[in-house]
């Protein structure tokens, strides 16, 4: 998918102008992110973990999967609000459900919209491997302001 094209049928929703960058931003680059699917409150995005993600006790640093879900949560959210809108994270919950091994292959996150409200969205994600267990959960709150 990419990211930079707006959907192809006349009655989708364009794209956030956000999630136009979202493909590339440093932050996703270093880590590695993967934006796979994203529209009407739903977001997918894939990571694969490497030797640099490790925590130092031979697993996946939870801060991967925590930005992984802070990133899912916002372009869920994004792909959601008004083209207008930015957004921030006021309020990150983290669950971390079982150990991430290193070259367990690629995680998926899906993210969806549980509240948009005129100041205020909240957005909840699953992590799992690739034997479709969950690893990690998480909610996110957002502030939502016009420009």
């Amino acid at each position: 998918m990419s990211v930079t094209d707006g959907p192809e049928d006349d009655d989708a929703t364009p794209l956030h102008p956000a999630l136009r960058r979202v493909a590339a931003p440093p932050m996703g680059a270093l880590l590695g992110f993967e934006l796979v699917e994203v529209s009407g409150g739903r977001a997918v995005m894939q990571v694969a973990p490497r030797a640099e993600h490790e925590n130092g006790g031979g697993v996946t640093h939870g801060g991967l999967t925590a930005s992984l879900i802070d990133s899912a949560t916002g372009c869920a959210i994004l792909s959601a609000v008004a083209a207008d809108a930015v957004i921030a994270t006021v309020d990150l919950n983290i669950t971390y459900a079982r150990p991430i091994p290193i070259d367990g292959g690629t995680l998926t996150a899906t993210a969806t919209v549980d509240h948009l409200g005129r100041t205020v969205a909240v957005a909840s994600c699953e992590v799992r491997d690739p034997k479709g267990r969950v690893v990690t959960l998480g909610r996110a709150t957002y502030a939502v302001r016009t420009r």
